[in-house]
């Protein structure tokens, strides 16, 4: 690869059979009670999942979302999740 070729996006590294490469991305987001943690994986097909914690709470609480086809789809389905089930630092969340 020359000075001037642009190095290849992750999708494009080839890995051994069995083996994966993701890619991680973190993001913050703020409520008017907490502010959680949010990371994004992408993995090189495309497919990305997410998981967000709140920074405060008794109890270490873990939100997720299933795979999903692309980065838009897991931080929305995220969020959604997050509002749905709220955050109240002296009760867990309810399902």
């Amino acid at each position: 690869m020359s000075e001037n070729e642009p190095s290849l996006p992750f999708q494009d590294v080839k890995t051994k059979e069995s083996h994966f490469l993701r890619k991680k991305d973190l993001y913050e987001y703020t409520t008017p009670d907490n502010v959680y943690d949010i990371e994004l994986f992408t993995n090189q097909d495309g497919t990305c999942y997410a998981i967000g914690i709140p920074r405060e709470g008794e109890q270490l609480v873990v939100y997720g979302t299933n795979m999903l086809p692309n980065a838009q789809k897991a931080l929305a389905a995220l969020i959604q999740k997050i509002d749905r089930q709220g955050f109240d630092r002296f009760e867990p969340p309810t399902e």
